[in-house]
């Protein structure tokens, strides 16, 4: 669709152009030129922002892959501290056979006060909203690709 505008423009840039040249007094006819030069430069200015858009894809990617290797790391700490405190403090019975982490956190509240796992879950938390913003920048440059392509 883009394409097709950016045809458009400057075939009334052209015609503008023929017009003026051929007729010098019709101001309705030479107006088009000037009306075909806003548009191509506007769907220049969106092609140029969308493209740019859509080249931060693979460092997005990047990202993802970066915050979700640490929050996976993160995770097999937490584990692992919280595997030593219910062998230490509840000979190896489990309170809880949770999968998550956080919850696991919250039946052992005296492992929330531990500064070194609320570092690693203030860590872990803000990783997870990085995630979710990067998400949303793919689902953003998603629908630049589509207007892009087809648009």
């Amino acid at each position: 669709m883009l394409i097709i505008i950016l045809i458009f423009s400057i075939i009334l840039i052209a015609i503008g152009i023929w017009c003026n040249h051929v007729v010098y007094d019709d101001v309705e006819i030479t107006i088009s030129k000037y009306i075909g030069g806003f548009i191509l430069s506007t769907s220049i200015l969106i092609i140029l922002g969308g493209s740019a858009m859509v080249s931060q894809e693979s460092s997005i990617n990047e990202q993802l892959s970066y915050y979700n290797q640490i929050n996976e790391q993160i995770e097999v700490d937490i584990q692992f501290i919280i595997d030593e405190y219910v062998e230490d403090h509840y000979n190896g019975n489990k309170k809880t056979d949770s999968t998550n982490i956080i919850i696991e956190l919250q039946v052992y509240s005296s492992l929330k006060s531990n500064e070194g796992v609320a570092n690693l879950l203030k860590i872990y938390t803000n990783n997870k909203a990085q995630i979710e913003e990067l998400r949303n920048k793919k689902l953003e440059i998603n629908t630049w690709k589509w207007w892009l392509y087809f648009g």
